[in-house]
């Protein structure tokens, strides 16, 4: 069942995250709070609490555990603005919720409203201890029929077997291109790359590839 009540907290005025409101109105009853202490009297029966973090360190993980207390049987979700897209890697986000990014809401939310949709909708039914990627598996990536090898060029080999654990779950061969190695990959259907483009070395490493 989607959810038919949902509490916001956070600033929904902010840029990244315009639109969101109002698309959830038309879906849902809406409850906004500002912060957390202005969330207290809302959070009794909510279906889902949606924290919207313009900046990293926004939300902390007892704000998360605060409102978990008071909504044991809600789904908790952040909605993470443009400059949290490296808290990741270099920050300590909350633990327990299900994490997006600005750009990736309307498809990730719209998946709970979606009767005929059981993707990404089985993400969400996991228990708050799941990680990211289980969640990514468990969000029913499709098998093909044809198995193929995908090149993975990879920072590291955590994050290569992040990235071969996906791929193998859909019916592929994952080999890990090394940075500091040449490619000698022969055969690959695809190409998977790690990196950032805003680096000249990367962007050219990558036009390379």
């Amino acid at each position: 069942m989607p959810p038919q009540r949902v509490l916001l907290i956070g600033d929904c005025d902010h840029p990244d995250f315009a639109g969101l409101a109002p698309w959830l109105h038309e879906r849902c009853e809406v409850a906004s709070a500002s912060d957390i202490a202005e969330a207290a009297p809302f959070a009794t029966a909510p279906d889902l609490c949606i924290f919207v973090e313009a900046r990293p360190g926004l939300i902390r993980q007892e704000d998360v555990e605060a409102v978990h207390r008071a909504a044991p049987l809600a789904r908790l979700a952040v909605i993470a603005g443009a400059w949290c897209e490296g808290e990741m890697r270099t920050g300590a986000p909350p633990a327990g919720v299900v994490r997006m990014y600005w750009h990736e809401w309307p498809a990730r939310l719209r998946s709970l409203w979606d009767s005929a949709s059981e993707t990404e909708a089985n993400a969400w039914r996991l228990p708050r201890t799941a990680l990211s990627g289980e969640r990514t598996l468990a969000s029913g990536v499709r098998v093909e029929e044809e198995r193929r090898l995908i090149a993975v060029r990879a920072e590291s080999a955590v994050s290569f077997g992040s990235l071969a654990a996906v791929l193998q779950a859909a019916g592929h061969a994952a080999v890990w291109i090394t940075p500091s190695q040449p490619s000698r990959v022969r055969g690959a259907a695809a190409l998977l790359w790690e990196g950032d483009v805003r680096h000249a070395s990367q962007a050219d490493e990558l036009a390379h590839l």
